[in-house]
């Protein structure tokens, strides 16, 4: 216990009050005992000077304070805590009390004949030493009716005493006159209260102003505790408090600084922010957080989205369309189906101009549904009559770049160009007849949505297949055919058609000099048989 040392302020008595003047008459009369203890107690704790605190134990009237001093020094400190060295007839049972936690001799106040003094040990026992050198410390007693007993504090909050000379007296007993008892709940800055033991009874702050400046902190007026400039005075009554600083009105994107008197600018991104649940990345923007998305992204209704297209329109027009940007186009020009960043002509007539290659005039593109025409020179695209070619199996309607298929009543429009016939339950058959209602006589058509000009679906792959074998059996025929006939000529005779005047002639490539001999040869036999 008297190893530890705690922090309390440092006593010097005040002006008139002399330091060697402590004597054991002063101690004797009521008016002296009141002058030592004003005089004692006119301390000066404004000076703020401290020290490590040295430990002290009371019980009874009697106190024993360890510290190494003289047995000269030893009396001036008990006289500086209103009580004197204890004398040869102390009880020893309540010495033993307050030397239990002591680990060496204390002085104690008596001489014998031959000039030596008394001292007592922790067990306790007295000896006589000669009265030079140094003990660990020494007893004082005092008045019965000069000693308090313990605080108790408001809300069980826990009691540190102490002497105005520094010495620590926790856990004593009872307590000398000029004690001071503060009640502080741990972990608090300031205290609850603050007594000063006067006459065995406590009094609370403030007190008389000229004792200890009446127990307060800074400064004692007309019995109250006063604060400098800028504190106010806390509900203990005793404790100055630094006044708060009013916050300084920051403007936008700023708030008050750590030091509650300047601005600081603000980070927009401490609180939850929704540009990591977006894809983004947030970055203070004179305090309001904004939300940063990687290139080609934009950040918008809460998200980071693709803009990239829009740099690569040929046109340079884009528009959003259910979250997702798209190219679009000039008046009398459409997105590519082959690539959305291209735009092409747009033809609403039958002819329309053709997109032609500046350097090759010749290189001209016409929209789907057209088909490249020159007239006078000049490029047209004239749209193709798809219905013409049978695209739809029933019903075709031709538009500019495309054409609408439909159906006959009782055929439903498949694949875009078939016709397929419907099939009617009986019930539902049963139920028209009853009803007596007639089937609808008038040809309507199941119209397709206008589809650009393609070939339909019959006359590719399939169809292709079909048409190669048929050609292949055609040839295949028509090479028989050829072979029969040419041996049918070799020995084709016409006994039924001959006549004198009729030749034959075979079929044989023949030259211009053969064929004018042939009539001569037929001229020569002809003449003897004229009459």
């Amino acid at each position: 216990m008297f190893g530890d040392y705690a922090w309390t302020p440092l006593a010097v008595f005040g002006s008139g009050c002399g330091t060697k003047t402590r004597t054991h008459a002063a101690m004797s009369g009521s008016v002296g005992r009141a002058l030592l203890l004003l005089c004692g107690l006119g301390l000066g704790l404004g000076l703020g000077v401290e020290l490590p605190s040295r430990l002290g134990q009371c019980a009874g009237e009697l106190c024993a304070f360890q510290e190494s001093v003289e047995l000269e020094e030893a009396q001036e400190l008990c006289g500086e805590m209103l009580g004197q060295l204890s004398p040869l007839d102390s009880d020893l049972a309540v010495l033993r009390r307050v030397l239990r936690n002591f680990s060496g001799p204390a002085w104690l106040d008596s001489k014998d004949r031959a000039g030596n003094c008394l001292y007592v040990t922790p067990e306790p026992r007295k000896y006589w030493r000669t009265c030079g050198g140094k003990l660990s410390g020494f007893v004082c007693q005092y008045r019965a009716e000069d000693v308090c007993r313990g605080v108790t504090a408001a809300g069980g909050a826990p009691v540190g005493y102490s002497t105005t000379t520094g010495f620590s007296l926790d856990g004593s007993d009872t307590f000398p006159p000029g004690a001071i008892a503060v009640a502080q709940r741990p972990g608090d800055e300031y205290p609850d209260s603050k007594s000063l033991c006067f006459s065995g009874r406590w009094l609370k702050t403030p007190w008389n102003c000229e004792v200890l400046t009446g127990g307060c902190a800074h400064n004692c007026s007309a019995g109250a505790c006063r604060c400098p400039e800028g504190h106010d005075l806390h509900e203990n009554g005793v404790s100055c408090v630094p006044r708060p600083t009013p916050a300084p009105e920051c403007g936008p994107g700023f708030r008050p600084g750590p030091d509650g008197k300047t601005c600081v600018e603000a980070n927009g991104c401490e609180a939850g922010n929704e540009c990591e649940a977006g894809g983004g990345e947030c970055v203070s923007n004179h305090g309001s957080p904004a939300c940063l998305c990687a290139h080609g992204f934009d950040w918008e209704d809460g998200a980071c989205v693709d803009i990239s297209i829009c740099f690569l329109c040929e046109q340079g027009k884009c528009y959003k369309q259910d979250g997702v940007y798209r190219c679009a186009c000039l008046e009398g020009f459409t997105v590519s189906p082959q690539n959305p960043t291209k735009c092409v002509r747009k033809c609403t007539v039958r002819d329309c101009p053709a997109t032609c290659d500046k350097n090759e005039k010749h290189q001209c593109y016409c929209p789907d549904g057209y088909v490249a025409d020159e007239v006078n020179g000049t490029v047209f695209c004239t749209d193709i009559d798809e219905c013409e070619n049978r695209m739809c199996e029933h019903h075709c309607d031709n538009s500019f770049g495309g054409y609408r298929c439909g159906c006959a009543p009782g055929f439903e429009l498949q694949d875009g160009y078939r016709c397929v016939r419907l099939v009617y339950h009986e019930e539902e058959e049963e139920g028209a007849e009853g009803s007596g209602a007639e089937p609808p006589t008038q040809s309507t058509a199941t119209a397709a949505g206008l589809q650009p000009a393609a070939l339909p679906q019959y006359i590719k792959t399939g169809s292709i297949l079909g048409i190669t074998v048929f050609l292949l059996l055609c040839v295949v025929l028509l090479a028989l055919l050829t072979r029969n006939a040419v041996k049918r000529c070799g020995r084709f005779e016409l006994s039924t058609f001959k006549h004198p005047d009729l030749d034959i002639y075979y079929l044989q490539q023949v030259s211009t000099e053969t064929y004018k001999r042939l009539s001569l040869d037929r001229q020569q036999k002809n003449d003897p048989q004229r009459p």
